[in-house]
Formats: C-alpha cells, structure tokens, sequence
C-alpha cells in the first residue's frame, strides 16, 4: 500500500476519534483522551510506513585498502599496520602485501571499499576512472622524482637540412656533475653539464648529415661511467628543394654570396640581375634554364619562393605584379629585401619602416628567436627596423628587441621583409652557421606549404611493446580508413564532432622503427619497456597527482563518517500504540 494512502486513512482516524471523544458528555482528562487518540493513530501509521534514521556504517575489514605501486617501498608505514594492503606489482608482492592482477577487476568484486591509499608512482588513467564513478575516497603519497631523463621533447620528423633540437630534464641525485652527451652514429653531436644534486633543464643541438630513420642516444655520464642512456629516435625526410625565383635590379656581393649558398645546398634556383633596363643576366642554379624575360603567373607557378629586393619589385609591370600578387594568394612566398626607409613597391607599403639612430648604427648580432639562435655581431653601414604590428610575426630581432625581419599573411602565402644588408660578411669572416641559420629561417618560413595527404598523431610521447597505444588520421577519405601494421589491420572510428578525424588503438608487439600504413605512410618508433623509464614514472607520478587533487585526502576526512539508513524498531511504536489504547480502555471503563 502506497505511503498516501496510509497517511490519509490515518488522518480520517484521527479526525474520527478526536470528533468521538469531543462529543462524549463527560469532558473530564479530555486533553489526556486526545492525545492518546493521537499517538495510538500515529504509533499506527508508523508501525505500518517504515522510519529510518542516519547511523555510522558498520567497517567492514576491506573498508580500507592501501595500494602498493611500481616505485613504492616494501615497508610497510604504521599508518595502514592493520590496513589490507595490495599491490598490482608482482616484484612488491609479500607475506603482508597481496599480489592483485587488476585493479578494475579487484573493485569490482569488493563493492564495499570506501578508502584507498596509493604509494609509488600510481595508477593508469582508465583505473582513476574507475575510482570515479565508484565515488571512493583516494589518498595519493607521491613519491621523490627517479634519477635519470625525468622530461625529454624533440620532433620525431625533420626535413634534411634543418636542426635537431632535444630539450629535456635530469634529475640528477649524485654528490657529483653529470655530463649529457647527445651521440649519433658514434660521433658526439653536443653536450651539456649538469650540476650536482638538482633538476636542471638542458638543450641539446645537431645538424643532420643524412636522411633516413636514425636513432640517437642520449647519454649520461658520471666521470667516465655511464650511468643512464636513452634513444631518441627521429625520421629525417629529405629536403623539401624549395624552389626558388631571385630577382635582383643590380648585381652585388650580397646577391652572389646568396646565390652561391643557394648552389652549394642543392636548392633549384633560377637568378635575374638587371643589367640594365629591359636586359637581364641570367643564371639556373640545380635547375634546367626557363625564360625570366617576363614574370607571368605560369611562370611563378613553377617556384615556391620569389626572393626580391625592394627597386626589383617595383620595375615589375602591371601584368607582372598581378601576377605575383595571384601567385602569393596561391601560397607562393615572397622574401622582399630592402635597404631604405622608403617603400618603392607596393609591397612593402604593409610594412612601417624606419631608419634607426646614428648611434646605434654598428655592428651587432642578431637573435632568431624561432630557433634560440644569437649569431655573430654583423656589421652594417645604416640600420633599418621594423615597427612592431599587430597582424606581424616578427621572425629576427636585433639585441636591443627592434625587428630586422618581419612577416605577413597576404592570401596563402607570406610576405617577409628583411632589412638586415651586408649578412655575406658572416661569410667572410668564417661563420656561415649563421649565415645558414638566417636564410633558412626565411626560406622554410616563406616557401610555400605542401598539403599532406593526411596527418597522424600518437597519444603517448614513448610508445612501448605490448602497451596501448592511441592513434589520430586525418584524412579527407570519405571511407573509414584501415590502419596496416606488422601484428594486423586495424579499424579506425569516426569522432563525433570532427568528420575528418579517425581513431583507432595500437598494441606494438615489436621495438624498433614500424611502418604504418592508411591513406599514406608512418614511420614511428616503439620503445622497449625499460626504455625512458624514469621519464615515464616522473609523467605517471605528475598525472596521479593532478587526479588525486580532484578529492579530499583521507587524512582530511578521518574524523568523517560514513552514514548508512537505519529503520527505527517497530516495537517501539508498537508499545507507544498498546500504552495508548490501553489507557483509553481504561479511561473508558473509569467512565
């Protein structure tokens, strides 16, 4: 019977007995009658609809379980003495610390686990889930950072030609330095110093000769002893052979040095200097000779980037300037160099350009921020700047923050505007590292930008032998595209708010370099499991730290208890319900 209908018919009692004992002629204890009517009504009611009441839950013995984890001491902290205590970890495994298989699994068949403590590095995400959803209460005791490569970060994929950077983490422990070594090939690339019992950042650099899948090591060493190595892996593409377009209106040094550096690295280039006006001389550097008489879009169609200066630009007709504006709207780059103050074509009107102080007219070396480059003081007879602009990337800078070099979406394509002259004197004086640095910076800046067939990403940054392993295609297929690797196919799935973007899971059962194959090709390299073990307890212990702060520790909620609902005895109404009736037969019998 529903709970309404027993408080309705219990209130038509009441109205019945207070109706009956009001009518009774004899008016003596009729406050006494009325509230015995009420509580025999009411005892009545509850004796039939159940009456709970919070109470402390009873602990079972698995209330409060304490989770030993990879990295975490066989000893046992008196804390949890007489807490049970498990470990997914066979090594940790003892008399007092039970081995579990799984977590998920281990939770599921104790449904009454309302505390866990977790030490060592942690948990996986999918098992923090699990956590969640059962609403237990987590204590996390993270433990001291492992020695090694905590932290490491380098492109997995470079093009030939540009510069491998490796940043990175040691945490270094030892009452001694520690050199980082970055090898390749046998042969040392860069190396870097870490101090004594700190966690210090470094930066490692090297310049590819070859092309290929590589493997590089990192390497740590204590005096000579060897105390840490890892991999690091990188596909080198072959470069890019931008294509390029050079018009000059004079010959000079600055133009031959450049054109010769363009040669000397196989870049396909084709030269115009203007001799004189309507004559040209003409030169194809990696490239079979086309007609430069007139720049037309067909032309233009056949470079990635137009490299010009200023008075070249502006003796360009109509028809021609036309046609490198549709070009750059297609993607093409122009590198527009100047020497002035005053913009001669309408190309470098976008640009505000001013000629700085005499004193500061010296020579001084310039920063390329893009690649944490600070070259050689380079000397100049006047220096032009760039003002700094919203809708600008600035690419070089001088050593007082004025802007030699800037660039501009125009279409697709880009427009840079340099202002440093005289940069062949680098050469000159032996560092042709910089003079590389600055005109590869530009030309991989402005050269016109392949469109890919599609574009893969991994969810982990070391993917490891018999570990899960994410994996992201983008790819315009409209077919759900299949994924080929070495252990078999596997089937993507379509996100729900990116139709170009497919999903799949990955489980490498080989180390080494791996093709795989979707629409295109991959190459991605699968660490062993001791590999960069350090770097993966560090992020595990980083992650089950931000988990853990989502819930109040147990040490903050030890004096909570938690509550459970507790019927209220029904002898209780029952004797409140016999002592009421038994007075009213009494009262009744007096009368």
């Amino acid at each position: 019977m529903k709970q309404e209908y027993i408080i309705i018919a219990s209130l038509l009692l009441l109205f019945f007995l207070i109706w009956k004992e009001i009518k009774r002629p004899l008016r003596a204890h009729l406050a006494l009658r009325l509230a015995a009517s009420a509580l025999a009504v009411v005892a009545l009611a509850c004796m039939i609809i159940p009456i709970t009441y919070s109470a402390p839950a009873p602990l079972s013995s698995f209330n409060e379980i304490v989770l030993f984890t990879t990295g975490s001491s066989k000893e046992i902290p008196v804390t949890y003495k007489n807490s049970k205590k498990i470990t997914t970890d066979a090594s940790l495994a003892t008399v007092a610390i039970s081995f579990i298989p799984d977590l998920s699994v281990f939770l599921s068949a104790h449904p009454d686990i309302s505390n866990l403590h977790i030490l060592g590095n942690g948990i996986s995400d999918h098992e923090w889930e699990r956590i969640t959803a059962r609403q237990i209460r987590v204590s996390y005791q993270a433990p001291s950072l492992p020695a090694g490569f905590i932290k490491a970060g380098w492109p997995h994929v470079i093009r030939h030609g540009d510069k491998l950077d490796i940043y990175g983490t040691y945490h270094n422990t030892d009452n001694d330095s520690i050199k980082i070594v970055l090898t390749g090939l046998g042969t040392a690339m860069d190396s870097t110093t870490i101090t004594k019992d700190s966690s210090q950042h470094f930066q490692l650099h090297c310049l590819p000769a070859h092309t290929g899948a590589t493997v590089y090591e990192l390497q740590a060493f204590k005096g000579n002893k060897l105390v840490a190595e890892e991999k690091v892996p990188v596909n080198i593409l072959p470069g890019s052979r931008t294509r390029i377009l050079f018009l000059s209106s004079s010959p000079g040094f600055e133009n031959k040095f450049l054109a010769s550096w363009l040669y000397q690295n196989n870049y396909p280039a084709a030269v115009r200097n203007t001799v004189s006006q309507g004559k040209y001389e003409q030169q194809f550097l990696n490239l079979p000779a086309v007609g430069l008489q007139h720049i037309s879009s067909s032309l233009l169609e056949n470079f990635d980037v137009l490299i010009a200066d200023d008075m070249a630009l502006s003796a360009l007709g109509n028809n021609e300037v036309a046609a490198v504006r549709a070009q750059l709207n297609k993607g093409m780059g122009l590198i527009l160099q100047t020497d002035s103050a005053a913009s001669l074509s309408g190309f470098s009107r976008s640009f505000a350009i001013k000629k700085q102080a005499v004193q500061h007219a010296s020579a001084r070396a310039l920063v390329l921020p893009g690649q944490g480059t600070k070259t050689k003081p380079l000397p100049a007879e006047q220096w032009f700047s760039i003002s700094h602009d919203p809708y600008a990337q600035p690419l070089v800078t001088d050593e007082q923050a004025s802007v030699i070099v800037s660039s501009r979406l125009s279409g697709e394509g880009r427009i840079i505007l340099n202002t440093a002259a005289y940069t062949y004197s680098w050469v000159l004086s032996g560092n042709e590292e910089n003079y590389s640095a600055f005109w590869s910076l530009l030309i991989n800046k402005a050269s016109r930008q392949a469109r890919p067939q599609s574009k893969w990403q991994q969810s982990v940054a070391f993917p490891t032998v018999d570990i899960p392993t994410g994996l992201v295609l983008e790819t315009t297929s409209e077919q759900p595209p299949i994924i080929k690797t070495d252990a078999g196919e596997l089937y993507t799935t379509q996100t729900p708010y990116l139709p170009d973007t497919w999903m799949a899971t990955w489980w490498p059962v080989h180390a080494g370099w791996q093709t795989l194959s979707g629409s295109d090709t991959v190459s991605i390299y699968v660490f062993e499991k001791g590999d960069w073990s350090s770097a993966k307890a560090s992020e595990l212990i980083n992650r089950n730290t931000v988990h853990a702060a989502q819930y109040k520790s147990a040490i903050e909620k030890q004096n909570e208890v938690r509550q459970q609902e507790k019927r209220v005895p029904v002898f209780i109404f029952y004797i409140a319900f016999l002592g009421a009736c038994t007075y009213l037969w009494w009262e009744g019998k007096r009368a």
